[in-house]
């Protein structure tokens, strides 16, 4: 009996560990899981000269969380960091707007990045922004920010309240996606939204960046943001440790 018991103990470690091995998986290596940062928009000279830059703005503030580690205000390509997000909240409202919006009904249970930063640190989850402060205001015309696709098991949406008891989505894949899937902020601003998904799992956010530049003109960039979104721990926990006995049962 502690033979099979240690074995089982075993097989749940190599469980949870390939578990949060495929969350962690994609195209992202390092995954952002608290602190403040942006999906930022810059124009830099990578050898080519100057062009309109999409990556990640992360660690402004208190700091950021990345790969374990508290960091710094620093700047990451959109493919090597992951935004990571682990609090199923429930959806009470019965607001068709914003349920149709989310493409949820009330009561279920959605993956949430919000808007408030208090709202992101009760919740321990990564603050997230879109930021164009790197931009001089004087030099660019209005910036916009498409959707382009998203890869994932459930819907994926962007929206702010209106202050008169609506909301304003600015991007959701519960009713396709096309021209209106965007948002334009003025060239060094900042803007925070709730973002939410409706299913766990890993989702590739595929998005571009517009603006004109006073003298270069028109500059584009389209990138792919990776965020993974995992049930409560416990819950996880739970069926892993389900799949554990059910392996110990089938082999005695």
């Amino acid at each position: 009996m502690k033979k099979t018991m240690n074995t089982n103990l075993m097989q749940g470690s190599l469980l949870l560990g390939a578990f949060f091995g495929m969350v962690a998986t994609g195209s992202a290596s390092t995954l952002w899981t608290g602190g403040h940062g942006d999906i930022g928009v810059g124009y830099e000279d990578e050898g080519d000269g100057p062009e309109l830059h999409f990556h990640l703005h992360l660690g402004e503030g208190s700091g950021a969380t990345v790969g374990g580690v508290l960091i710094g205000e620093s700047e990451f390509e959109a493919e090597s960091v992951g935004i990571w997000m682990d609090n199923p909240v429930q959806i009470n409202s019965t607001d068709p707007s914003l349920l149709s919006g989310i493409g949820t009904t009330t009561g279920s249970t959605v993956y949430l990045l919000p808007q408030s930063a208090i709202d992101a640190d009760i919740a321990g989850v990564p603050f997230v922004g879109f930021g164009t402060e790197e931009l001089v205001a004087a030099d660019w015309g209005p910036v916009t920010i498409s959707l382009d696709s998203v890869v994932g098991p459930g819907e994926f949406s962007v929206y702010q309240p209106d202050g008169l008891g609506g909301f304003n989505f600015a991007m959701s894949t519960a009713d396709g996606i096309d021209g209106s899937d965007s948002f334009t902020r003025s060239a060094g601003g900042h803007d925070h939204f709730n973002i939410v998904f409706t299913e766990a799992g890993t989702y590739e956010v595929t998005m571009t960046v517009s603006a004109t530049h006073v003298t270069d003109g028109l500059q584009t960039s389209t990138e792919t943001f990776t965020f993974t979104s995992i049930p409560e721990p416990g819950t996880a926990l739970l069926s892993l440790l389900g799949m554990v006995g059910l392996i110990g049962r089938r082999r005695r």
